[in-house]
């Protein structure tokens, strides 16, 4: 519980309308088809939030010293971002809208830090990401059933046609990630005893099921890597943990990139064709590209704005790489030491749900930036769900575990 001098300063503080804004951004991805101005009034409303809680005395009284480095970081990359704006003399309204997306994400860090001082509320939060993330499942598990079963052979045109999660995303590789997420959600409760195995091991088969249907390469190779992960951290003595989190991570990084690297000679081993999984990637000449590039302007980069020719995949499908390109290599260094700041904070914490689902968030999200994620600073998205809420939450729930809060 608060300690006894603080609980009169921080009534709102533990007001639950923090853990609801989580939920409604949950929500918000995965079960709302999130069209024109939803996606902008939801990143208003935790925009608005943070900043309450920044300016309110007793809020801000209530945060934990311990989240300060992240804090500083994610300010320094905000502020890096928009000095880029400045500099490089082309700010326009995506511009000025991708640094507005970077200052919700920001905004996640105070609205998440407030949300873990109540009790239960982070893993009430777990429970809304899996029972939204399987949702979403049958939802769109329905609708490619019924759109495919009425050709002349449904079997192989389900299996041809890409499954397209229902929800925000719209795109069968940002709503795997989304899916992911809830899976990886319900995994960590199950290993808690936060949910019962009768319960949720269908639900978890359900989510497999949906992924596989995206035929999303990166996205299962990730999850696969993010569990094996999670599965084998509870053998790493403490005191290592961190640095085998951090291990784990990379090679969740490395094995998709590899794999792209490796990818004309792995399809000549194994494709017969070039449709399905089997379907070129094409992200080896745009990294190659990218690389180039970067050179060119190392500092703050070519802006979010800037759009790749048409005869190219039309983005980075990495996320290292991606920051580079439109901010600067700068910001892509301060991203990589917030990734790694809440990963080895949050493998530091104690089983639970929180860590599980940080650490596997966490795993998951570097496949994901190996192989797809473009822009890790992008508006409203899955992103949300298997990168930056675990990034936070990383931090904030081993800061209330260290000071004895619920």
């Amino acid at each position: 519980m608060l300690p006894s001098s603080a609980a009169a300063r921080s009534r709102f503080a533990v007001y639950p309308l923090h853990a609801w804004a989580l939920g409604l951004v949950a929500a918000a991805i995965l079960i709302i088809p999130t069209r024109g101005s939803v996606p902008s009034l939801v990143m208003a409303v935790v925009t608005v939030l943070g900043i309450a809680v920044l300016l309110d005395g007793r809020s801000r009284s209530a945060l934990s010293p311990a989240i300060r480095p992240l804090a500083a970081l994610l300010a320094a990359i905000v502020a890096w971002q928009g000095l880029g704006v400045l500099l490089r003399g082309d700010m326009n309204a995506e511009d000025a809208a991708a640094l507005a997306s970077s200052v919700a994400i920001v905004m996640l860090l105070p609205v998440a830090a407030l949300a873990a001082r109540r009790e239960g509320a982070i893993g009430r939060f777990l429970l809304l990401l899996f029972s939204f993330g399987l949702a979403a499942a049958v939802l769109s598990l329905a609708l490619h059933l019924n759109g495919q079963l009425h050709g002349g052979n449904p079997i192989r045109s389900i299996l041809a046609e890409r499954l397209v999660p229902f929800g925000r995303a719209r795109h069968a590789i940002l709503g795997a990630g989304g899916i992911a997420a809830s899976f990886l959600a319900g995994l960590a409760l199950i290993r808690s005893g936060g949910l019962r195995r009768t319960i949720a091991l269908p639900g978890l088969a359900v989510m497999a099921a949906t992924l596989l249907l995206t035929q999303s390469r990166g996205p299962i190779i990730a999850l696969a890597l993010a569990t094996v992960a999670l599965l084998a951290i509870d053998h790493v003595p403490l005191r290592r943990r961190a640095l085998a989190a951090l291990a784990f991570a990379g090679a969740c990084f490395a094995l998709p990139v590899a794999l792209v690297l490796l990818e004309p000679w792995l399809t000549s081993m194994v494709c017969a064709g070039g449709t399905g999984v089997c379907r070129p990637s094409q992200r080896q000449d745009m990294w190659y590209a990218l690389t180039g590039m970067i050179r060119e302007r190392p500092w703050f980069g070519w802006g979010p704005s800037f759009r790749l020719g048409a005869d190219t995949v039309g983005h980075a499908h990495n996320g290292l790489l991606g920051t580079a390109f439109f901010f600067g290599l700068p910001m892509a260094a301060m991203f990589l030491a917030a990734f790694g700041h809440a990963l080895v904070r949050g493998a530091g914490q104690a089983r639970g749900p929180v860590r599980d689902f940080v650490i596997g968030g966490l795993c998951f999200a570097a496949g994901f930036i190996g192989s797809d994620l473009p822009n890790p600073f992008a508006f409203f998205n899955t992103h949300y769900l298997f990168l930056w809420l675990p990034l936070v939450l990383g931090v904030v729930s081993a800061t209330s575990e260290q000071e004895g809060l619920p």
